[in-house]
């Protein structure tokens, strides 16, 4: 099963960057799923900018194609997100706006970190995916939160602490449970 790790931050200075890489290295250890990182300032995805409603799904952009077929092969989700004004950031909005279908019956989960460790981005991104037919994982202490302030070096470096290791690990251990029983039914929920 494929589970896509979203960076969601796309400013110059973000600490998303770092924290999706501390993701990307844990998951790589594991082996009940293929992970990949997708970045959204790498990919850089024009603001909502197809004629047709994404609901459609008949995309004229070639940044929207291959949008779609990043998210589409992917069979669940880990959005790593900051809070900006007690909420998601615009780039990762977009993203989730710019597409419907490719979304639809996928697990998500959250690593949130900022001040309140991305609390109130993702009681927003809760609410924003299961709109989209996501099934959003995090609630019952399975998301992860990191407050920044706690967790930077005097360079502004990222560093996980034990609680931090085991946290994500049983963030990915119950999105990995949820990937693998969704993937199986999916097909047959709108048949």
């Amino acid at each position: 099963m494929n589970i896509g790790i979203i960076v969601a931050s796309t400013r110059p200075n973000r600490f998303g960057g770092q924290i999706g890489d501390w993701v990307m290295n844990e998951a790589k250890k594991r082996s009940a799923a293929h992970y990949t990182l997708l970045d959204l300032m790498e990919i850089n995805l024009p603001f909502l900018d197809e004629p047709k409603l994404p609901a459609q799904g008949d995309y004229e952009h070639e940044s929207t194609k291959q949008w779609a077929k990043m998210i589409g092969d992917q069979d669940g989700f880990l959005i790593v997100t900051c809070e900006y004004n007690h909420s998601a950031p615009g780039s990762l909005k977009n993203a989730l706006d710019t597409l419907f279908h490719e979304w639809q019956n996928k697990p998500v989960s959250f690593v949130g970190y900022g001040a309140m460790g991305g609390t109130r981005a993702i009681e927003d991104l809760t609410r924003i995916t299961t709109n989209l037919d996501m099934i959003p994982q995090n609630s019952s202490g399975k998301g992860t939160h990191i407050m920044l302030f706690q967790n930077l070096d005097e360079n502004g470096k990222f560093s996980a602490n034990a609680h931090h290791v085991a946290s994500l690990a049983k963030t990915l251990d119950n999105l990995e449970k949820w990937t693998s029983i969704l993937k199986e039914v999916r097909p047959k929920l709108y048949t």
